[in-house]
């Protein structure tokens, strides 16, 4: 009985701390699902963003709203304004190395506005449909760096047909 009184007592807290983290593969998941994916609640983005990526994140190519975690909030936030049904879905992760991930995923959205500066060429109401490769190092539980591609040519052509 003192056997598992003890092993309850030191192992009661390591169990609480593994549940209060989340795995590096569900951070890198949460990255598209409860960030960059427009929620419909953005009231709270910099809090999940804190949640997922480091302070000083570095992405290349540097986001439009700057770099860094702030960078990446004023990005999102602009992207959802713009792309209210914005998703962000991982086709596939896969784990590169002890802290990197690659994932492809897919990006699809309907934007109200021109937000890639197509001009008259942009016809509202259509929609498109993307691929994206990126390559994340996670550290701490954080992703702390992100090399990024996205197939915005292909969005052009959609949004313009």
């Amino acid at each position: 009985m003192k056997k598992y009184l003890l092993a309850t007592v030191f192992l009661l807290p390591l169990s609480v701390q593994a549940a209060n983290k989340m795995s590096s593969h569900q951070v890198v998941e949460a990255f598209y699902t409860d960030l960059i994916s427009n929620t419909g609640n953005d009231a709270n983005l910099a809090e999940r963003a804190a949640r997922v990526v480091s302070k000083n994140w570095e992405s290349e190519p540097v986001p439009f709203g700057g770099p860094g975690l702030d960078g990446l909030v004023a990005t999102l936030s602009g992207y959802h304004k713009v792309i209210p049904d914005l998703k962000w879905t991982p086709q596939d992760i896969r784990r590169a190395g002890p802290d990197h991930y690659v994932v492809r995923s897919i990006a699809t959205g309907t934007p109200d506005a021109d937000f890639l500066k197509m001009g008259t060429t942009f016809k509202k109401g259509n929609r498109f449909e993307i691929m994206a490769i990126d390559i994340h190092t996670l550290k701490k539980g954080r992703i702390v760096q992100t090399y990024h591609v996205e197939d915005w040519r292909k969005a052009t052509a959609q949004l313009s047909q």
